[in-house]
């Protein structure tokens, strides 16, 4: 079976989802919220390493859509 990753990071949360590739089915999706701090008015910051382990965290979702290949 054929499967498509989408992966998103964004500034409030790093996503990612699998789909089967000929019906479109979602076969396992993930979401982790990315804290923000504001060090002063008008400043974001993001960490990261809470970036990265954010994105690893939701990409395993491909563990989970792999046991739908057997």
């Amino acid at each position: 079976m054929a499967m498509v990753l989408a992966f998103d990071q964004g500034t409030t949360s790093a996503r990612a989802m699998v789909f089967d590739a000929a019906t479109g089915a979602v076969l396992a999706e993930a979401r982790e919220v990315v804290a923000q701090h504001h060090p002063q008015p008008g400043w974001v910051e993001q960490d990261a390493e809470l970036l990265w382990s954010g994105s690893l965290l939701v990409l395993q979702v491909i563990e989970v859509a792999g046991p739908r290949l057997a």
